[in-house]
């Protein structure tokens, strides 16, 4: 005679009080933490990821009294609404990925049976724990952030500036001959810019705000004036042994000036701004321009 489960018939789909998509290797599981502080994993990820079939599957656990114990329904939400689905606890999960022969599934998933049942359990429970904790960063940590949040801040600043120097290019007729120059330069920052975030968009809507300061602007007249000035530096260095690019220019002018945008200069500075500029070409016509390196 078989072994009668003691576990009480779920009556209704439980609703988690929280429900966390986590990535495992590249596979997309969706985990959730019950009311009691039970964690579970939901099983259509989990057998997707290891191209299972659901049916078979799920009869194997439930032929199992143990694992059919784990065997929960949750409420889970879904991009068509929200929707029961059958889901694992922890305490069981170990115990039906162990009874997936690696041997008998397809020849693309056997790694990941292998790595699922090594770590696929602590992963999921680590991360509902570490959530809730709050940890204090350390100075390595806190130094680290604020390298990276500089650095984003000051490509920020010179593709605003780029694209400041592009926009007004394209809104007057016959200027636009250094415009695929300009347009590859501005695509390279922006790649670039995306490649070393590295950040939350939390930590973008902060640096953003940064660079938002109250001042006044040049003047349109003003603001087109240092545009004429940069195109002429650019153009009178182009067969110089070192010319100086639109990139160069700009990410020099910002750090002089402090300023990631036309809005940050203050339109009293712009005699300083077009000396500053001047000096330049003439640094690099005379042979005196710095060595072409980072912008930073």
């Amino acid at each position: 005679m078989g072994t009668q489960s003691n576990r009480p018939v779920q009556a209704e789909a439980l609703i988690p009080v929280e429900q966390d998509t986590i990535t495992f290797y590249g596979h997309k599981l969706v985990a959730v933490r019950l009311k009691d502080g039970q964690i579970a994993a939901v099983l259509r990820w989990l057998f997707e990821s290891l191209n299972l079939e659901r049916t078979g599957q799920m009869q194997r656990i439930e032929r199992k009294t143990a694992l059919r114990d784990g065997l929960i329904q949750v409420r889970v939400d879904t991009e068509g609404g929200p929707q029961t689905m059958p889901a694992l606890t922890l305490d069981v999960l170990p115990g039906y990925l162990f009874t997936i022969d690696e041997n008998r599934v397809k020849q693309e998933a056997r790694a990941d049976v292998i790595l699922f049942q090594r770590e696929c359990v602590k992963v999921l429970a680590d991360h509902f724990t570490h959530k809730h904790q709050t940890l204090a960063p350390t100075p390595a940590d806190a130094t680290a952030a604020a390298v990276i949040i500089e650095q984003i801040a000051d490509l920020t600043g010179v593709v605003n500036l780029l694209r400041e120097h592009l926009e007004a290019l394209l809104i007057l007729p016959g200027q636009v001959a250094n415009h695929s120059t300009q347009v590859g330069e501005t695509r390279a920052l922006v790649e670039s810019l995306a490649e070393r975030q590295g950040t939350t968009e939390s930590q973008v809507a902060k640096i953003e705000a940064r660079t938002q300061r109250l001042t006044q602007r040049l003047t349109p007249a003003h603001a087109r004036a240092v545009q004429e000035q940069v195109d002429r530096i650019v153009r009178g260095t182009q067969k110089l042994p070192q010319p100086l690019t639109y990139a160069m220019v700009y990410g020099r002018l910002k750090h002089k000036f402090r300023a990631g945008s036309y809005s940050e200069i203050a339109d009293e500075r712009f005699e300083e701004v077009m000396d500053y500029l001047r000096e330049e070409l003439q640094r690099a016509t005379g042979g005196e321009a710095p060595e072409q390196g980072s912008l930073f």
